[in-house]
């Protein structure tokens, strides 16, 4: 009895010790990852203020839905008509944005302001496999809905 607890503490004491060992080992790591930089390289784009961009813009928000939430004019709608929907802002004001924060929101889900778009209702993680092109002529079009008059 005697040699097997002697054996049961020496065989916990080793194991101890190795996650210990293996605890630090992930802690220096893991330590070294988060604090790791990267240089990124960003390209600035420019907005295409052209009909055929704006055209092409148009035809994103149709194919993607967002009037669905958005209203028809993108005007913004107090009642969503999914059930549990936030109200969905007018989209003139991300027009307004410049066109690296409106590809970063697009593409991160973290607007200019710092707020965080829920993907369950906003759905900026199929936006964010959108081209700059794609997300160039989108933001044209936004654009253009703060200069119309049957925007409200």
């Amino acid at each position: 009895m005697k040699k097997t607890v002697k054996w049961a503490g020496i065989v916990l004491g080793g194991l101890l010790v190795f996650l210990v060992l293996a605890g630090g080992v992930l802690y220096y790591v893991g330590s070294n990852n988060l604090s790791r930089t990267y240089a990124v390289q960003t390209a600035r784009l420019t907005v295409p203020a052209d009909s055929a961009s704006i055209a092409r813009g148009a035809h994103i928000v149709d194919i993607n839905g967002c009037r669905d939430c958005h209203g028809e004019r993108l005007q913004g709608v107090e009642h969503p008509p999914h059930p549990g929907s936030p109200p969905a802002p007018a989209l003139a004001a991300a027009g307004q944005w410049s066109l690296d924060e409106f590809k970063e929101t697009l593409r991160t889900g973290v607007t200019p302001g710092g707020k965080t778009l829920d993907p369950e209702f906003m759905p900026w993680p199929a936006t964010a496999h959108m081209t700059d092109d794609e997300l160039a002529a989108l933001h044209a079009h936004l654009a253009t809905l703060a200069t119309r008059r049957d925007v409200s």
